[in-house]
C-alpha cells in the first residue's frame, strides 16, 4: 500500500513539518516573503546550492534535509531559471518536478 500523500497550504511562518517548497530564480534569488520567513536560513540555500551545483536553472531542484534554522523536515528548492522568462504556465511544471531523493511509483 503506497503512503498517501497530504498537500496543504500554509504562510511560510507556520510551516511546522513535513516538506516546505521555495523557487529560486537563476541567481539563487528568493522572493521577498521567502527570504522574510527563512530569515538567516535563507543563506543555508546559497551555501547547498555552490556545495550541490545547483543553478536555479528552470525545473531544477535542490532538496535539503533537516534544514538548520526552518521548522519542516526538508527544504525543497524549484529553480525557475530567468526571472524574466518565467511564463505563467512553468508554475504548471514546476510542481510536477520531482525530488532527485523522491520514491517514484513502479
Amino acid at each position: 500500500m503506497s503512503d498517501t500523500v497530504k498537500v496543504g497550504f500554509v504562510p511560510l511562518s507556520q510551516a511546522a513539518r513535513g516538506t516546505l517548497v521555495v523557487f529560486s530564480d537563476d541567481a539563487l534569488n528568493l522572493g521577498k516573503a521567502t527570504t522574510k520567513a527563512l530569515g538567516a536560513a535563507a543563506a543555508l540555500i546559497k551555501r547547498a546550492a555552490a556545495t550541490g551545483k545547483f543553478k536555479g536553472k528552470n525545473g531544477s531542484t535542490l532538496d535539503i534535509l533537516a534544514p538548520e534554522g526552518v521548522k519542516a523536515d526538508r527544504l525543497l528548492v524549484i529553480g525557475t531559471g530567468k526571472a524574466a522568462e518565467i511564463k505563467e504556465t512553468d508554475f504548471l511544471k514546476f510542481g510536477g518536478v520531482p525530488s532527485p531523493n523522491c520514491r517514484r511509483p513502479r
